[in-house]
């Protein structure tokens, strides 16, 4: 009986070692490489996962986020956003059994009976942030819309204001940079609601104001004519019209709108003016036949006084201006054969054009008529200064100092007379710079001084020999030029014949030839910047002149106009 209890012990002892032993063959059965089963990753769960697939699952979740914008979810890549997930790193943290957990009783029931909670750490890219944030903003803010009132074929409109939203980049990116996007939210963004400036209850205070002003007819008068004008006709002729600074609507007079109807009345009243008819002799009037007048509503003082009637209506007749037209004049001109008639035509033909004028006209043979228009005025002489130089290079040729047929140097191989030549019939320039340089620019106005001339500069340089201001003259001085010049006693008679034959043959003839008709004219043009010159003898059939025609803002065309009238005045 007393061995029993000693074979019970044995079996008790034998029992614990085969189930421990047992036991840790059953925490060496526990799989590894597994994550624990009750693990999270903020709302993800990776529990019962190979580290490899939860490593793959966590990836594929983040890499993707929502954004709600506008109250719609929108998906976006994390890394452009610039919020970056670093799973590499969470992967490390995520709990296994472990070879040595399995050795260590009750190590691996803990640790599948424990919640684990991780989170996952992000990195923030700010220049992403920034660059996603400035891209939502501009993409997602839309200005607000404001009331509008328009008038449309007599009726009043309104468009209801929308007020605006406006994403704030730098609210975007407060929130980028403090949200956690994989908590299996989206990202809610804030936006600010931008009121109207103008709403539909300031618009509707506008419409009461048109029905107001709309309320009665307009009638109108002009002459014995009484017109009416209905209220719905009335409302047509009105526009809204928007001060941008002020961002208030007020109503406006159209008058694009009534032109029909103004033009209707105008035709009823309208009457054309008749013709005054005047003869003058000599700029003295000796007859006149006095055409009627007309009249005419005054179409655009009318439009003012529909306007301010309509800023404050009254049941008043609203009597329309007119205007009376005097009657259109119609001139007749004859004029005697004299010095005075002359002058007289020369003054009419000036008064009737513009630009400004210097002329002088000489009569060389006959009765030696003559007139002037600002004669002693200093101009830029232009081309014409070529004539004087030619003048003086003749004047050192008669003295002796050169010979016409010497070559110093002269454009082109040319002779003095040559340059001469090419100087006046061409207006050469080359040539003409040429010469004066060999003469002297100094002694050629100390030349033209000494032969009587006054205000005469044809040197225009500085001891330098630079440009420093114009060749100067005044008509005077121009006309004495061609009337000395016509009678020989300029230079000899060779000479003489030489420079009128180069201006007989200059080729710029649309000025005093053009208005001569046909006959022979010696002259020489001048036009530079806005001056343009002519200056010549005609040779008419029953009349010799000179003639200096100097301008400035004026063109050939009128210097032709002028010289056709001078030359039908001296050759009737």
């Amino acid at each position: 009986m007393k061995i029993l209890p000693i074979k019970f012990r044995v079996n008790r002892k034998l029992v614990a070692v085969c189930a421990f032993l047992l036991f840790l063959l059953a925490q060496l059965a526990v799989p590894g490489g597994r994550v624990m089963p009750k693990t999270t990753v903020g709302s993800l769960n990776v529990g019962g996962q190979q580290i490899g697939q939860a490593e793959a699952y966590l990836k594929s979740s983040t890499k993707n986020l929502t954004v709600s914008i506008n109250g719609k979810d929108q998906v976006f890549l994390a890394s452009q956003v610039g919020i970056l997930p670093q799973v590499d790193a969470l992967v490390e943290e995520l709990p296994t059994v472990s070879l040595k957990d399995r050795f260590i009783p009750f190590a691996p029931l803990y640790k599948l009976m424990t919640t684990k909670e991780l989170n996952l750490s992000i990195k923030r890219d700010k220049a992403a942030i920034h660059t996603f944030a400035t891209k939502i903003s501009q993409s997602y803010t839309k200005a607000p819309a404001d009331a509008r009132a328009a008038i449309q074929d007599g009726k009043f409109a309104i468009f209801k204001d929308v007020p605006g939203v406006q994403y704030a980049s730098s609210s975007i990116e407060r929130q980028m940079n403090t949200a956690n996007p994989f908590n299996n939210e989206p990202i809610k963004l804030t936006a600010k609601l931008v009121p109207a400036q103008i709403t539909e209850e300031e618009v509707l205070t506008l419409k009461k104001e048109f029905e107001k002003k709309t309320e009665k007819p307009l009638t109108v008068s002009f002459g014995s004519i009484t017109k009416t004008v209905s209220a719905d006709e009335l409302k047509k002729w009105l526009k809204t019209e928007l001060n941008t600074d002020s961002k208030e609507y007020k109503l406006i007079f159209d008058a694009s709108k009534a032109e029909q109807t103004l033009q209707s009345w105008a035709k009823e009243y309208n009457t054309a003016a008749g013709i005054t008819q005047i003869s003058y002799v000599d700029d003295v009037e000796t007859a006149r036949n006095t055409g009627p007048s007309g009249r005419a509503l005054d179409e655009p003082v009318i439009k003012g006084q529909i306007s301010k009637w309509i800023e404050n209506p009254t049941a008043d007749t609203l009597a329309l201006a007119a205007t009376v037209i005097p009657s259109t004049v119609v001139a007749t001109r004859t004029y005697t054969r004299s010095s005075a008639q002359l002058q007289a035509k020369l003054d009419a033909w000036i008064a009737g054009h513009g630009g400004k004028y210097q002329v002088a006209i000489r009569e060389l043979n006959g009765r030696g008529r003559e007139a002037s228009y600002s004669v002693s005025q200093q101009t830029v002489m232009a081309s014409t200064y070529k004539i004087f130089l030619a003048f003086v290079v003749y004047k050192q040729a008669d003295g002796g100092a050169i010979n016409l047929g010497d070559k110093p140097n002269l454009p082109n191989g040319r002779s003095i007379e040559q340059c001469i030549e090419v100087m006046i019939v061409n207006s050469d320039n080359d040539c003409a710079v040429a010469l004066g340089r060999y003469i002297g620019w100094a002694k050629a106005d100390q030349i033209i001084a000494a032969s009587g001339f006054e205000g005469i500069k044809l040197n225009n340089y500085d001891s330098n020999g630079n440009v420093s201001g114009d060749k100067m003259v005044n008509a005077k001085e121009q006309a004495k030029f061609l009337v000395q010049l016509s009678a020989g006693s300029l230079t000899n008679s060779t000479n003489t014949s030489n420079l009128i034959g180069y201006m007989k043959r200059q080729i710029y003839r649309m000025g005093i030839p053009a208005g001569s008709q046909g006959a022979p004219v010696a002259d020489k043009v001048g036009f530079l910047d806005n001056y343009t010159h002519d200056v010549g003898i005609v040779y008419g059939p029953t009349s010799t002149y000179a003639l200096v025609i100097m301008s400035s803002g004026s063109n050939f065309s009128n210097i032709k106009d002028l010289a056709q009238a001078v030359y039908d005045f001296m050759n009737d």
